[in-house]
């Protein structure tokens, strides 16, 4: 597989770019084998020169959203609603050590997703599962690469993806939404929401003293090439909303209640991270200071869960963590824990619709979509 040299900011369109997109966008308007404008028509409407618009349509052709017909003129596709889809997936997110059943139950929402669409919109789906090699992504597999290179994939899911992976499926002019990695456009889960609401919740049932625990691990694309600004971001945001919830509670927001492995490039495995946060509350006798727990993902609360309920110190703090709709990660303390659930299905569904409006020829307003907390579940005791 070969590399675009040239990089692209996500922002920027060049000409071609712009003109490709408009044709589309026109393209799907008009529906299946309508007659489009001439290309000396679209110079005018466009204000732009042949060339252009030439390599626009050779582009548009490639991916049998028209057709072209010597003498007869410009037509859209009758494919055009026949789209082919790859889902990409990178397999190291099943195999880790400790590995998140969140992902099994995307990838089955995935599938479950393309089914109805297969049937219902006539589109169709290629699912290839990406592998690495010491934690780097490897390049395609030939086959994968030759659909794209001959314009048979109209657009890409994927969920892990490296930067040299997404630019050059982005050099071959199929749009890329990204989700848990690199994207043209991505879907991302928003950190900071899922803390306002836990913060809320535990003021609300009477906590005057909680802490935040912020898992170490990237929640948001701030910029591609520099891995500490996502993580330096992704941290600012959440412990921002943490403040702005005790303030609006009158209540004292203190930095060194903040704790996080987010700024480490290499954070232990999401448990341990749980595990070694609440040792050290017990151990620096900070329990009895503490009286609420903000964590920001599920396994990081596993492992805390674990350690606090064999202290009778720990069992007295209220908990309130991120978890996913569906997993059992933290059915073992579904009676003491407040869960705020995010919703994968959210997720697929952001996706695709990403790639819809990408694949029609519009423009999204941002690069990526936030995906918020579906709802809350109580503690089973409370609720009882």
């Amino acid at each position: 597989m070969t590399t675009q040299k040239a990089r692209i900011e996500p922002n920027q369109e060049t000409k071609v770019q712009s003109v490709h997109r408009r044709l589309s966008e026109l393209a799907h308007q008009s529906g299946p084998d309508a007659k489009l404008p001439t290309v000396s028509e679209l110079c005018l409407s466009f204000g732009t020169s042949r060339s252009t618009i030439n390599d626009a349509l050779e582009q548009l052709e490639a991916q049998e959203v028209i057709r072209r017909r010597r003498g007869s003129g410009i037509f859209v596709s009758p494919k055009i609603t026949n789209r082919s889809i790859a889902l990409l997936f990178r397999v190291d997110f099943f195999r880790e050590r400790v590995a998140s059943p969140f992902w099994d139950i995307l990838w089955s929402k995935f599938i479950l997703a393309a089914q109805a669409r297969s049937e219902i919109r006539s589109d169709s789906f290629t699912v290839h599962i990406l592998h690495a090699k010491d934690g780097r992504l490897q390049a395609l597999d030939d086959h994968l690469t030759r659909l794209i290179e001959t314009g048979r994939i109209s657009g890409v899911l994927g969920v892990g993806l490296e930067l040299e992976t997404v630019e050059w499926i982005r050099g071959q002019g199929v749009p890329v939404i990204g989700f848990a990695g690199l994207g043209q456009w991505h879907v991302v889960i928003s950190g900071e929401e899922i803390v306002r609401l836990a913060a809320k919740h535990l003021i609300e049932r009477g906590c005057k003293r909680p802490r935040l625990w912020i898992a170490g691990h990237y929640v948001h694309i701030v910029d591609w090439r520099n891995p500490a600004i996502k993580q330096e971001a992704s941290l600012d945001r959440d412990v921002e909303a943490f403040r702005e919830v005790l303030e609006a509670s009158h209540l004292p927001f203190q930095a060194d209640r903040v704790w996080s492995y987010a700024q480490q490039m290499d954070p232990p495995l999401l448990q341990e991270q749980g595990a070694w946060a609440a040792e050290r509350l017990l151990n620096e006798g900070l329990a009895e200071e503490t009286d609420g727990l903000i964590l920001t993902n599920d396994l990081m609360a596993l492992g805390a869960m674990k350690v606090l309920q064999r202290s009778a110190a720990g069992r007295k703090i209220q908990v309130a963590t991120h978890a996913n709709k569906g997993a059992a990660t933290l059915y073992a303390f579904d009676d003491v824990l407040t869960q705020v659930l995010v919703d994968p299905e959210e997720i697929v569904r952001a996706m695709f619709q990403l790639l819809d409006a990408v694949m029609a020829g519009k423009q999204p307003e941002k690069d990526f979509v936030t995906i918020g907390p579906s709802s809350l579940t109580l503690p089973m005791k409370a609720s009882r």
